[in-house]
Parts: C-alpha cells; structure tokens; sequence
C-alpha cells in the first residue's frame, strides 16, 4: 500500500507519533511517504537543528511555509504533491497545525489522527483560541465531515473535540477508534540475563524490590509525594531514579531523600540513553510515574507492572492486568508478585507501534 502520511511538523530525531507511525507503517512492508514543512514548531524552539534522518523505508518531502505562527502552518503545493505520489490512503497527523486542510479535496480515502487532551490548546488562553477559531476550526469541520475513520490517541480526545466543535459533531466522533501510544520492543523487553548482570552491577540483592523511576527530575513531577511511602514500606524496597540533573530541585529531593530513607534506600542518576534505560527496566521490580509519559509503555515492554496516577489520561494502562497501584497507595509485598513474561507479551499485542499500525490499517475499523 502507498500510503502519504501529512502532518505539519517531522523530526525524526525527537519521535513523537508522527514518526513512530511512519516507521511502523514502512517495517509492515508499506511504502511511505511523508509531507510537512522544513519548519521546527515554536514548542522546540530550544531545540531546533537538524531533523534526523527518517526511519528505514521512510522517504520525507519538506515544504516551505508561507505562513507560520506558533504550531500554526501553511505551504502552497501540498495538494499537488500528495496527488502525484498518487498514495492508497492519506493519513493526516496534527489537525490543529492547519497544514492537513487542502488534501481533504482529494478523492483518496483519509484516516485522520487526534491528539486533542486536556492540556491542549481547548481549554488554554484567549490567545489560543482565538487562533483556533481564525485558523483552525475549518479545518476540524473539514475533517470531522470528511474523512474516512477518526482515530484518537488520548483518552479525552472526543470530549475535548466536542468542547470546542459543538454537539453537531458527536456522531462523527462517536465512531472514532481509540488507539494509544506506544513502544518499540525490539528497544524495550524483559531478558533474565541482562535483569541478572544489571542488578549485579548496581548492586542489588535477592531480596532488594527496586521501584524505577525514569523522567526529568523536576518540580512538576513532585517525586518528594512519595518519600513517605517508601519510609513507610518495607525495608527491602529501594528506589532508582534516573533523570537527575544539577538543577535546585534536584538537589533538594536529594537531601529531602537522604533524611528520609538514608543513602543505601534509593539512587539518584543521570537519565540514561535508550539502550541503557532498558537495562535499568530490568533490573528493577516496578515502575512509578507520578504524570502521564511514553516512558509508561516503555516500562510496560520490559515487563514492569506500574505505580500510577489516577487520570483519565492514563485508563489504557490502569487496568489490573499493567497496574500493580495508584500512586495514594501504600507498597506491600503483592504488588511485586507478577510475571514479567506476561506482562511483557500483552503490552506488546497492546502497545507495540507495529501492532498499532496494524489496527489503524486493519480492513475493518474494529479489528
């Protein structure tokens, strides 16, 4: 299948759903192609530079702008140029970018991906919305009206939708299919050998029960919640957080740990690359998140069951088949009592990117 994927920003180099999606399209044996602009959005503007190269069987047509506001863009010529690659099916990424709207005049069939959550731009300033309301909401109803499937990827997608496009649009919605982000399992599994050598070097014991955690060590996280718990639990159980920097905060959760459950409870690190975070995942025990993050699945590829937040955000992955406890709840002894094999195996039907490529292509929308 010849399959155009169009979204108005694409940087390899960063990920996001975008790019995982192409890849797993290309690794499924489809022949890929995606257009978007040669802009980075105004959210990474701290990190621009180059894209990256594209994924393995992905080919990448960059457009030049001619408006761009914030995450807004536009570029003369999209149209043409998905017609020409004459693609089977059009998947649009990234409704709220306005970049997507002149390919819905084509007569191929449309999957178009929302993103739309809580945090977006629907319940943010006036500033936002009204850039919604001058450059955007045409291109929803467009969409809304037009495509062939809707897709979400957050939970509170169509709520969110529905809050901004009025009820008129709840039929559509209605129909859309929930998918979920993902991992890559040939990056995240549970390997007994590797579990063995890893807790060996950080100097684990049989009975030490490792809880990880694996983010940016920063205020918003409020990692010092859960001190108390662990003074609280077994002895046995330790934490490893990896994400440390040289920031205040850091600093003080460092101290703030130390008074709490003394120097041999936790380990605060640096975060480590994506080859070596799988090795941590192995060798701990379980996984504590306090926000919403793809490091969540991750974690679930290597067999972790999870310490969560109850959020709607998070539903896919709080059920008890990959929630071991919410994060207001004390440790005991039964949330380490799992089998990692298993969890291993129905997060990658679940949650690994090639199966949910797989879905959103399958013939019919409820396979």
């Amino acid at each position: 299948m010849r399959i155009a994927l169009v979204t108005g920003h694409y940087i390899p180099r960063l990920g996001y759903i975008e790019v995982h999606l192409s890849r797993a399209f290309a690794s499924l044996g489809h022949d890929v192609h995606v257009f978007t602009t040669n802009r980075f959005p105004s959210y990474l503007k701290h990190k621009k530079g180059d894209f990256g190269n594209p994924p393995k069987g992905v080919q990448v047509s960059r457009l030049d702008p001619f408006f761009s506001l914030g995450q807004v863009v536009r570029a003369r010529g999209l149209k043409k140029r998905v017609k020409a690659y004459n693609p089977d099916l059009v998947m649009v990424i990234g409704l709220g970018k306005w970049f997507p709207k002149p390919v819905f005049g084509l007569k191929t069939p449309i999957y178009t991906l929302l993103g739309d959550n809580a945090f977006s731009y629907a319940s943010a300033s006036w500033k936002s919305k009204l850039l919604f309301n001058l450059f955007k909401q045409s291109t929803y109803q467009t969409a809304l009206r037009e495509s062939a499937r809707l897709y979400t990827y957050t939970p509170e997608t169509q709520e969110v939708v529905l809050s901004i496009m009025g009820d008129s649009y709840r039929e559509s919605l209605n129909k859309a299919k929930e998918i979920s982000l993902g991992y890559w399992n040939s990056e995240f599994f549970f390997d007994q050998k590797i579990r063995n050598q890893w807790r060996a070097r950080l100097g684990y014991g049989k009975v030490d029960k490792v809880v990880i955690t694996a983010t940016r060590v920063v205020p918003e996280k409020k990692l010092e919640e859960q001190i108390d718990f662990f003074k609280n639990g077994e002895k046995n159980i330790k934490w490893l957080i990896l994400g440390a920097s040289n920031n205040t905060y850091t600093k003080e959760l460092e101290k703030k740990l130390v008074s709490g459950l003394g120097r041999e409870r936790f380990r605060l690190l640096p975060y480590a690359s994506r080859s070596e975070l799988n090795n941590y995942y192995n060798a701990a025990d379980l996984a504590l998140f306090t926000v919403p993050a793809i490091s969540i699945f991750e974690a679930l590829g290597a067999g972790l069951k999870l310490r969560i937040p109850d959020v709607k955000s998070l539903k896919r992955v709080s059920t008890e088949t990959y929630r071991s406890c919410f994060l207001n709840k004390p440790f005991n002894s039964k949330h380490f009592e799992y089998s990692r094999d298993e969890i291993m195996q129905n997060g990658r039907s679940e949650f690994a990117w090639e199966n949910i490529a797989g879905r959103i292509l399958a013939k019919n929308v409820s396979d």
